[in-house]
């Protein structure tokens, strides 16, 4: 697997290593990305059987045809966190972004989505955003000290 390393801050016990995977190494984050399909079922409001029914596949699937940038972190070689941002069509998303509860207030997620936001000014992004599940609401205040507020709310037929 092909890996660019950043080096990262002192974690929780040892240093936080940041690593863009290419590839197939975006399946690396797959048992994270489960993890946090398991918190969106949990808290989702009215969409609970979506994210049953949703499956890591059908959610890189989702993304192809984006510009794709998955990064890691990694403490002691294990993952710890991950985030999935895109670029389409001059609009830069972070499309999923997960730190591992034991290793929340770290600065890990803060320097992954400032990673990301690095990733979209040098590929001149127009505008940058991200969604947040519907009863997961709890994230805000963090994406909001990264500088993203509610816009709009979207609403889905069921």
């Amino acid at each position: 697997m092909n890996y660019s390393k950043t080096p990262g801050k002192r974690g929780k016990s040892g240093k936080v290593v940041y690593k863009v995977v290419h590839g197939r190494g975006k399946f690396e984050i797959k048992s994270l990305w489960e993890k946090l399909n398991a918190i969106h079922r949990k808290e989702s409001v009215y969409f609970k059987r979506y994210f049953e029914k949703l499956h890591f596949r059908q959610r890189m699937k989702v993304l192809t045809g984006k510009r794709l940038r998955v990064e890691t972190a990694e403490l002691k070689g294990r993952m710890i966190g991950y985030c999935v941002s895109s670029m389409h069509r001059g609009t830069g998303e972070i499309e999923s972004l997960i730190v591992d509860s034991k290793y929340r207030g770290y600065g890990v997620g803060k320097r992954l989505v400032s990673n990301a936001l690095r990733w979209f000014k040098k590929n001149h992004s127009k505008k940058e955003q991200l969604r947040v599940v519907f009863g997961h609401e709890s994230v805000l205040p963090f994406y909001m000290s990264q500088g993203f507020f509610p816009r709009e709310i979207e609403l889905r037929k069921k």
